[in-house]
C-alpha cells in the first residue's frame, strides 16, 4: 500500500485500490495510535470528504482535533458528524 496522508487525487487512488477506504482508515487509526493525531486527522477529513454519507470519520476527525488542543474544531466535526448521524446515514463501516 502506498501510504499518502496528505492531498492526493481521491478518484484516482479509489479507482486504482478498491481497498482504498480501509487502507485509509486503518492508516488514520495507525497514525492516531503511534501519536500523530495531525496527520491522523488528514486522513480523516479526506475520508470525510470522499464518503459524506458517514458520520464516523467526521467523529474521528473531531478527537484528533481535540488530541491537538483546537476545541473549536473539535465541535465543528462532532457537529458534522451529528449532522451526517440525524440524517440517518449511519456511522459507516464499523
Amino acid at each position: 500500500m502506498e501510504i499518502d496522508a496528505g492531498a492526493e487525487d481521491v478518484t484516482a487512488a479509489r479507482r486504482a485500490n478498491p481497498r482504498w477506504r480501509e487502507d485509509q482508515d486503518a492508516l488514520g487509526y495507525l497514525l492516531a495510535g503511534a501519536g500523530d493525531p495531525a496527520a491522523a486527522f488528514r486522513v480523516y477529513e479526506k475520508l470525510a470528504a470522499a464518503y459524506p454519507d458517514s458520520a464516523i470519520y467526521c467523529e474521528n476527525a473531531a478527537v484528533c482535533r481535540e488530541a491537538l488542543g483546537d476545541s473549536v474544531g473539535a465541535v465543528r466535526w462532532f457537529l458534522r458528524a451529528d449532522a451526517r448521524a440525524a440524517r440517518g446515514t449511519g456511522a459507516g463501516p464499523r
